[in-house]
């Protein structure tokens, strides 16, 4: 699910081929930080979706695990996740991009 921020209250709930999630760790002159960039593989969306998403918006992207039901957020309303969605043949790419100060899956 993709929740924007900035004015815009709307959420879109988008269908995923299946992927693994791992955040990796990174250590910088400023300090640590995860790195959650992801690129999903997703279902054709409407075409108001393309054109909302053509440039990268912020927003929350959640995630949620078949296997135990839990939910997972990427990005934070103070620090969001960076969306932006890319048609292709038969599928599209949610790329997603962000930079998190905690570690996302716990």
């Amino acid at each position: 699910m993709i929740s924007y921020l900035g004015g815009m209250e709307r959420s879109i709930i988008l269908s995923t081929d299946p992927f693994t999630f791992e955040p990796s760790i990174t250590e910088e002159n400023g300090g640590v930080y995860w790195d959650c960039s992801k690129t999903f593989i997703v279902d054709i969306a409407d075409e108001s979706i393309f054109n909302e998403l053509k440039v990268p918006r912020s927003a929350i992207v959640t995630l949620a695990s078949v296997a135990d039901a839990r939910t997972y957020a990427i990005g934070t309303k103070t620090i969001p996740a960076k969306v932006q969605l890319v048609r292709h043949l038969n599928k599209a790419k949610l790329i997603v991009k962000c930079k998190m100060l905690a570690n996302p899956l716990f």
